[in-house]
């Protein structure tokens, strides 16, 4: 009998476990149904190729992260790690994705993942305030959240460099001063020549009469050393070369502003027809714009703190606190600024095969220069976003420019001989930012307070953008702090201001490099920075136009708005409404440029603004990788897909890219225009192999057809310049890494 019990009870005993371990199966197999019916079962619409199979599984954890190493195309699990840009997150903390419990683990069950998502679907479905036609515009409430960042955030302290100031000392010096219309050797800098001086000579630099990309063939002075030689009357740029024995061992660069007959007659005529009109013109003002590529409203506090508190404390600068750039770089931003149209409208009526002279009148100066403003327009780099990949203009029609300077700079090998990366920032011992600075004031001070005419004829309109200091590393601007700094001071203490608004502006954030790597800096690259300074009695007779453009430095602004607001002052007429009303009443529309002079709507949305979606500041970004395996799988598989599609018929000179890992992947909430409620847009960042490239892009997931498809355009956000020499045409320059 007691074997035998024994015997039932080990039978009874494995039956019992056999049970229990069938029903774990059981529950175990339903969960993963539910799950998979919910959200897997995704493909894309092209098929993948074996390098584009590096996804399948995730681990849930908190902020954007990393795999460990390379992923292969036989990996079959996804390792990650954590990366710099994840914000707000703990290095060594990992918690569970739904965000509506922070205190819940890793490990939550798939139902209550199912519940939360059905309840982001409903939110969703409420948040949708106005349909358009193929699409939903989601919106939280009906205020920008515009996205703020803190300029000292330590992801982005930790790669900020505050440069000295640029230190030109130790080049080749420039030996030649322009006094009283003569150049004049400095003997005291010669012995810091190595080589002895026999003579110097000189040539005025001009451009042909081709296009405005060519010089005239330079035809030189006769020598002089010991004794001044007097300037041509028209004489403008001038390259001085210094010899020994024949050799050119120093050149120096000399700029100045001259009359110039036929221009002042044609400024006098335009000006007393506008007088005419309107007999106040004589309290209009001149105008400066300063700009300044790759700069930040946080860069500009972090890389140029000495120019920004004196423009603030002592000019009482009036700083644009929610500006957002419109276009990816420099092109897309500047073209809305000057002509008031988007890249894309001005390309309708102008090819970049063509010369700019066509479409000429489209621009502020011109505008300006019929009012009878005389003109200056100028660019540090001679590869400016108008001639890289374009024409330029055949025979530019502003009244003086740095064009041919920056020419001649651009071929002179000389400057580079010494003192290495800072010599491409100098001209002999002067910083080139300094030289160019410097033709500015002459404007100012030629046409704001020369005795020879009516002060009133001769208001100006200056445009001046530097790009070679900053666009590599926007850290460098500090370089040019104190340049900046005495460069603004010289227009105070020559009392420019009180007969000028100056502007003083960025076009966008940094776009590639650390910072731009890191999540505050995502946020920097939407909002350039910009600056007014207006005319002291400006607010005084005008102070309906400056309450309400106080208002607007905290509202959401656009360069379609400045350039609204910069063409308004030269309008015709003025309305005297007894109000303090700057010009004629305008009744307050929602298009996307309005002058900075009438209130901006204060549930101005960036479709309002004619924003593209991707540059958008109004919006939510997750902090959790998303926790669906396919979605993410397809959303990465996506973008890899269209990256290399971009290159496939350079496949000889572009390498064939492939996935190297996954650096974040975030839900965007917020301002969002999609297909259908239940779709969730989201921002892909990966980095690919060969040549570590850096890539983000905005992807709608559509859960009707199960895809991913493309929002808006992808980016590039490492510094390629270098590795896509190979490839010409400018579109497919991002995507290649050469061979």
């Amino acid at each position: 009998m007691t074997r035998q019990w024994r015997w039932k009870r080990g039978l009874l005993r494995k039956f019992t476990l056999t049970k229990y371990f069938l029903v774990l199966i059981t529950v175990g197999l339903v969960i993963t149904l539910r799950y998979i019916s919910d959200d897997t079962k995704l493909h894309l619409p092209t098929r993948p190729t074996t390098r584009q199979r590096a996804m399948t599984n995730w681990f849930e954890i908190n902020g954007p992260y990393l795999p460990i190493g390379p992923v292969s195309p036989q990996t079959t699990s996804l390792q990650i790690r954590r990366s710099d840009s994840s914000p707000q997150t703990s290095p060594l903390q990992i918690r569970r994705l739904d965000t509506s419990s922070s205190s819940s683990s890793s490990s939550s069950s798939s139902s209550s993942q199912i519940k939360s998502r059905k309840r982001t679907i409903n939110h969703s479905l409420n948040s949708i305030t106005t349909t358009r036609k193929n699409f939903l515009i989601h919106k939280n409430g009906n205020i920008c959240s515009f996205l703020e960042s803190n300029p000292y955030d330590p992801e982005i302290m930790k790669h900020f460099i505050l440069y000295p100031k640029l230190d030109c000392s130790h080049n080749i010096p420039s030996i030649v001063d322009l006094k009283n219309d003569s150049l004049v050797v400095n003997l005291s800098k010669t012995n810091k020549i190595i080589s002895n001086i026999d003579h110097c000579k000189y040539a005025a630099l001009k451009l042909s009469s081709k296009n405005d990309s060519t010089l005239q063939s330079l035809r030189w002075s006769r020598r002089f050393l010991s004794h001044p030689i007097k300037l041509k009357p028209n004489d403008e740029h001038i390259l001085v070369e210094c010899y020994f024995n024949s050799t050119p061992v120093a050149r120096t660069y000399r700029s100045r502003i001259i009359a110039k007959p036929a221009i002042k007659k044609q400024s006098a005529i335009n000006f007393k027809r506008r007088k005419l009109k309107n007999k106040i013109w004589s309290e209009r003002s001149s105008v400066i714009m300063i700009g300044i590529d790759g700069m930040s409203r946080q860069s500009l506090i972090r890389s140029l703190p000495k120019t920004r508190k004196f423009l603030i404390n002592e000019l009482k600068a009036k700083e644009l606190l929610k500006l957002n750039k419109v276009g990816e770089n420099t092109y897309p931003n500047l073209i809305p600024l000057l002509s008031g149209l988007h890249a894309s409208e001005f390309e309708r009526i102008w090819s970049p095969n063509e010369y700019l002279d066509k479409v000429e009148n489209i621009f502020l100066w011109h505008r300006y220069q019929t009012k009878g403003y005389r003109t200056l327009v100028g660019f540090d780099d001679p590869d400016d976003a108008f001639y890289s990949g374009k024409r330029g203009w055949k025979r530019p029609t502003f009244d003086y420019s740095t064009r041919p300077l920056v020419l001649k700079i651009k071929e002179d090998n000389l400057r580079l001989k010494k003192m290495g990366d800072n010599s491409y920032h100098c001209l002999g011992d002067d910083p080139e930012l300094e030289v160019l600075l410097d033709y500015v004031a002459q404007m100012t001070l030629t046409f704001n307070n020369s005795k020879t005419e009516d002060e009133n004829n001769k208001p100006y309109f200056v445009y001046n953008f530097f790009t070679k200091l900053t666009h590599f590393d926007p850290n460098k601007a500090s370089m040019g702090d104190e340049i900046y700094l005495n460069f603004f001071k010289t227009l105070k203490d020559n009392n420019v201001l009180n007969r000028t608004l100056v502007i003083f502006f960025g076009d966008h954030g940094a776009r590639v490099g650390d910072i731009r790597n890191t999540f505050s800096g995502m946020i920097e690259a939407n909002t350039p920075f910009m600056l007014f300074m207006f005319p002291h009695w400006f607010e005084i007779k005008y102070p309906e136009a400056m309450r309400n453009f106080h208002t607007n430095q905290n509202r959401l602004t656009t360069f379609f708005d400045i350039h609204e607001t910069l063409k308004e002052l030269t309008e015709d007429s003025e309305t005297n409404t007894g109000t303090g009303n700057i010009y004629r009443n305008k009744t307050l529309i929602q298009s996307r440029g309005n002058s900075l002079f009438h209130e901006v709507p204060k549930n101005r949305t960036c479709k309002d603004a004619d924003i593209p979606m991707e540059h958008c500041n109004c919006k939510k970004y997750s902090h959790n990788v998303m926790n669906s395996t396919h979605i993410g799988t397809q959303l990465v598989n996506a973008l890899l897909f269209l990256i290399t599609n971009k290159t496939r018929e350079h496949r000889k000179i572009c390498e064939l890219l492939s996935l190297k890992y996954v650096t974040s992947i975030r839900s965007v909430r917020g301002e969002i225009e999609v297909k259908m409620p239940e779709n969730v847009v989201y921002l892909v960042t990966i980095v690919t192999k060969p040549g570590s490239a850096i890539f983000d892009a905005f992807l709608e997931y559509d859960l009707a057809t199960r895809t991913p498809f493309l929002r808006g355009t992808i980016r590039r956000m490492d510094v390629y310049k270098w590795r896509s020499q190979c490839v010409k045409p400018l579109d497919i320059k991002p995507f290649c890494v050469c061979v």
